[in-house]
Parts: structure tokens; sequence; C-alpha cells
């Protein structure tokens, strides 16, 4: 699904910090060095003496965002030792602050889960929320978009109610796509009204054609009329990834796997449900030739010469099967491919 921007990490912030500062170059290298340390003492859980050497760190940090990296992660020291109720006043402590970035989404979204631990559920929802309308376009908030979705997905309809009346409000934000994603998940899955899913799902696709989640939106939508067997949007959908594959790749908005899983459906349907053998045949080979290092490859080519024999064009489904066995000769397709031509007294 996915899919937000994420905030720098601790890295990336040490390395602007250190070009931005050439004129305190060897000091900031000096702190970010002891920070990094520091933050392997947390991996040892040597929790006490790694809040020691944080709280001389917060005497002098080169950066707000490193001083506020530094608060989260002596709070999450805190939550590590159980010590509950001061975590919950140091991650309060940052996302009450006016600044809206990473660390407070992160502590905002700590606080909600450890609430939640606690049996304050109720609270915990209210941050949850509240991570998601603050802080829409970091990653946090979108952790807490599926925690709500889980929480409420044994009441689907309210569920979907929630999810609703959220979209308006996350409309020009990270977030936009994702909510109404999950309102389609709910509306197949568990309100099982596949044309409303289908209707919001197109919504998505229609709505953020340069997202990534509108490959999603439409693969989901292609599953909905796959399993009703409209063949005909299916194939129109597959259509859409296949056909777009260079500036798809050149963007980075498609994924390879939809390419190369539309490719091969295309070539499945048309031979097995549609009946149209010489566009089977050309998706077959079209896979096998664009993805000839495939361990699906083969197989492709073995499907290729199948749908000729579907079309009693005895003369080329031979021709494929030895094509395939030429470029193939170790695969088990290839053995298969021998195998027949063998029953039919050609030679391979």
């Amino acid at each position: 699904m996915e899919v937000l921007r994420i905030s720098a990490r601790l890295g990336v912030i040490i390395a602007l910090t250190v070009v931005a500062s050439c004129s305190m170059t060897r000091p900031v290298e000096i702190w970010t060095d002891n920070a990094l340390e520091i933050r392997k003492l947390e991996d040892r859980e040597q929790f006490d003496e790694a809040a020691e050497r944080y709280a001389v760190l917060l005497q002098d940090p080169p950066s707000e965002d490193l001083r506020r990296w530094v608060e989260f992660r002596q709070a999450e020291i805190l939550r590590e030792k159980q010590d509950f109720s001061a975590a919950l006043t140091a991650y309060e402590r940052i996302w009450t602050a006016t600044k809206i970035d990473e660390w407070g989404s992160r502590a905002m979204f700590q606080s909600a889960m450890l609430n939640q631990s606690l049996g304050e559920h109720d609270e915990s929802m209210r941050l949850l929320l509240k991570t998601v309308f603050k802080y829409p376009n970091e990653i946090s908030a979108e952790n807490a978009l599926l925690e709500i979705y889980q929480r409420f997905e044994p009441t689907p309809n309210a569920l979907d109610g929630i999810l609703g009346d959220m979209a308006p409000y996350l409309a020009h934000t990270m977030l936009a796509g994702n909510v109404l994603f999950l309102k389609a998940q709910n509306q197949d899955k568990n309100l099982h009204d596949i044309g409303a899913a289908a209707k919001t799902y197109r919504t998505i696709y229609m709505d953020f054609p340069d997202d990534a989640i509108a490959d999603d939106a439409l693969w989901e939508m292609t599953a909905l009329y796959r399993r009703v067997e409209d063949w005909k949007s299916v194939i129109q959908n597959l259509r859409v990834f296949a056909n777009n594959t260079e500036s798809s790749w050149f963007i980075g908005s498609y994924d390879s796997e939809f390419v190369d899983n539309a490719i091969f459906e295309l070539g499945e349907i048309n031979m097995l449900f549609v009946g149209d053998y010489d566009e089977a045949v050309y998706w077959f080979e079209r896979f096998a030739d664009t993805y000839d290092d495939s361990l699906r490859a083969p197989k492709a080519l073995y499907f290729a010469a199948e749908a000729r024999r579907l079309q009693h064009a005895d003369q080329l489904h031979f021709a494929a099967l030895k094509d395939l066995i030429q470029r193939y000769p170790e695969s088990k397709w290839a053995a298969k491919a021998s195998d027949r031509l063998g029953k039919a007294g050609m030679q391979p």
C-alpha cells in the first residue's frame, strides 16, 4: 500500500548538519559520533548509561532536529525500562511542541500504542486520530491509520463511516490515497460489496494517477473483476500495466511485479477464458522475450505452444515446442516439450 515519504533518518540529518555547518565541522562530527555510539548502547540494552550520555549531548545539540531525536531516544529508553508514566510524559513533551516533524509523529504514535497496552483504549484512539490529522505526511500517520483500521475491522460498517469521514480532511496530504484504499479493502473483504470497492479503487486510480497507490488500486480492482469473471474489464486493466512499462519504470511509479504478472496473466486469460489464441501467444512470447531470465520464461513458451495446440495449428505448435527446447534446454518445461514431440513422432 503505500506509501508515504519517509522522513530523514539520523544519518541523513547528520550529513545535512555537517554540510551546513562547515565552520564547526569537527565539533559536529564529535557530537554525532558520540550519538551513534550511544545508540549502540541502547541496542545492547545498556539503558542507564545511554540515558546519562544522552543527557550530556542535550547540553549542546548541533541542531533542533538532533535535539528532538535525542529527546525521542530518551523517551524510548524510559519505555524500554517500563517506566511508562515517565515515558508518556517525555513523549508528550515532544509532540506538544509546535514543530511538525518525524519525531513529533513518532512520539504521538508511541504514546497511543503505550496507552493501549496500559488499558487506556479511549486515550489511545484519541492519539491515533490526532497522529493522522496532525502529521499526515509522516510515516507514523500511516501506521496510525492502519492501527485504526485493525481496531475497527470487527465492525465494518462503523469502519466504513470513519474512513469516509476522514477522507475529505486528508484529501491534500500523503494519506489521501491510503485512506481510500483502506475504505475499498473494507468494502470488499468485510462488507462484501464488490461494486462499492471497485468504485473506490477507480476513484483512487483516477484521482492519484502519479502515486504508486494508483497501481495498487488498479491491481486490486482487476482482482475484483477476475473474481466475477468480467474478463473484458480484467484485460482492459491488465493492458494498462503491460503497455506502460517504459514510462512507468522511468518515473518509478509502476511496480515491475505488476507489469510482468500482467503480461503473463494476459496470456493465460486469453488462452483459458477468452479463447483468443493468437492474443495469448503474443503475450506469452512477449513475456519470454522481455523477461528471458525469469523462471517463468520457459513456462510462458510452453503455454504459447499449448495455445497453438488448442488452436489446432499443429506446425506452429511443434515449432513453438522446439523453440522452447532450444532456448531453455535444461528446464522442466523443455523436458515436457521433448516428451510431447516424441509422442508425436517429431524430433526436438
